[in-house]
């Protein structure tokens, strides 16, 4: 009897702020005798909400004989909330608090990733201008970002580089806008012409190419890099089924060929330049050869 009359005075204290322990009274009566008697759960009304408890967060349940109901701790419900601004990483989703009212969650294993990669408001500033502040799972982080801009005159650039972040540090790297520009003076020699310009990796280097002023150079001849080819010589391209052969005299930096009308090494005549000594009746022939 002792322990009955203790429980039914539980109740009765307790229904006055409708929160009893995961439970609640559906009704606030001054005695037992005015509270909401049943025998099963069938038996019991919808809850009463207070407080601004959601319903969802309510089961209804048969206590002792008296209708209350539960209160779903922590029962998820449909809806999400962003936590920490407009640049939050995280939302959190809803759920029932202890008083039965829909709350955010706080636990860190039920927030859930949002804007994954995207810029966020960091804790505390980088002060590295060559990183940036992104959200990765749930948290966010700074990290490495080329396409920042850096002045740290400590650090040496040649003639074809500027300052730029790489790998989230300020360093040398190539500078688009001088590709192919000049970074040096020209030199020639021996009929070609040694220009240096800037390669899309940064670097002066250096190519060699057929002098403004001379026919040729050494080495294999080039038709589009020579701007001074003999007409003669276009022409024996154009009209010969194969390829005439030639030599490039490189103290004169002038062709020599078969149809120069100048006897060169290797030939016998060439067109009408004979040799003074050669036997009367011999004539040159298209090889460069008398015959």
């Amino acid at each position: 009897m002792l322990e009955e009359a203790g429980s039914l005075l539980m109740w009765t204290l307790l229904a006055t702020t409708v929160v009893l322990p995961n439970r609640t009274l559906l009704a606030q009566p001054s005695s037992s005798a005015n509270a909401v008697r049943c025998k099963s759960v069938l038996d019991c009304p919808p809850p009463e909400l207070r407080w601004g408890q959601d319903a969802r967060c309510l089961e209804l349940d048969c206590y002792k004989g008296q209708c209350g109901a539960r209160i779903k701790t922590g029962y998820a419900l449909d809806g999400a909330v962003v936590l920490g601004g407009e640049f939050s990483c995280f939302s959190a989703p809803l759920v029932c608090d202890a008083t039965g009212q829909p709350a955010a969650a706080t636990e860190s294993s039920r927030l859930i990733a949002i804007r994954e990669g995207q810029h966020c408001i960091p804790s505390g500033a980088s002060g590295n201008p060559c990183e940036k502040s992104v959200c990765r799972n749930k948290e966010c982080v700074f990290e490495p970002y080329d396409e920042g801009s850096c002045s740290d005159s400590s650090i040496a650039v040649n003639g074809c580089e500027r300052r730029g972040c790489r790998n989230g540090a300020c360093q040398a790297v190539p500078d688009p806008r001088k590709e192919g520009s000049s970074c040096g003076d020209s030199e020639t020699a021996e009929c070609r012409t040694t220009v240096y310009t800037c390669s899309d990796a940064g670097r002066c280097e250096a190519a060699k190419q057929v002098a403004e002023s001379a026919e040729c150079a050494d080495g294999p001849l080039v038709l589009g890099a020579s701007r001074r080819l003999p007409a003669a010589f276009k022409e024996l391209v154009t009209t010969s089924a194969t390829f005439p052969k030639y030599s490039c005299n490189v103290a004169t930096c002038k062709l020599e060929f078969c149809g120069d009308g100048v006897i060169n090494r290797d030939e016998e005549c060439d067109g009408g330049a004979i040799p003074p000594n050669a036997p009367s009746g011999r004539r040159c022939n298209a090889s460069c050869k008398m015959e």
